[in-house]
């Protein structure tokens, strides 16, 4: 009855459709500047990309990864914004399940804003792991990136990284 019902919704307010509601989070996120906007949009994203592989697509296509990584750089430690980047961060997880959707998360830019999350976040477990496994799997996507991670700069963070955790752990 309450799929019966939610269906009879969606049909009398179109707006309450998966791929209208995806479409409106876009937009939202390509125009506005309010914190709370872009949240709202991002938790939208979260859902309709871990749900529909069209909305994934509609996602890559209209650049959205992009946006999210100049997004990311703008973040500090404050709560609101460790929130907007765990959402952040399972979207693009969500479109990178999709192997011919990668190369929209793994912009040239993304290893550098990764490794940067990895590195100011790693005593926030969800935002760290979240982070690694985005990173593993932009590294494995592609031939280029891997020989980015390979520099010796990137190196060394991974190295220095990696360092901190086992003292963390032990």
């Amino acid at each position: 009855r309450r799929v019966e019902k939610a269906n009879h919704n969606a049909e009398m307010e179109p707006q309450m459709k998966l791929g209208g509601r995806t479409s409106s989070a876009l937009h939202t996120l390509q125009t506005s500047k309010r914190l709370s906007e872009i949240i709202r949009a991002i938790k939208t994203l979260e859902i309709s990309t871990r749900l529909s592989e069209k909305c994934c697509r509609a996602f890559a296509t209209a650049d959205a990864p992009e946006i999210l990584y100049a997004l990311i750089r703008t973040c500090n430690r404050s709560l609101p914004h460790i929130e907007l980047l765990h959402y952040v961060l399972l979207t693009l997880s969500n479109v990178a399940r999709y192997p011919h959707l990668m190369p929209s998360v793994a912009a040239d830019d993304s290893l550098e804003v990764l490794m940067d999350l990895t590195q100011m976040f790693r005593d926030k477990e969800n935002i760290f792991c979240l982070s690694i496994a985005l990173l593993e799997g932009i590294v494995f996507s592609n031939e280029r990136h891997m020989d980015m991670c390979r520099s010796s700069e990137n190196t060394k963070r991974l190295k220095g990284i990696h360092a901190l955790c086992k003292r963390r752990q032990k």
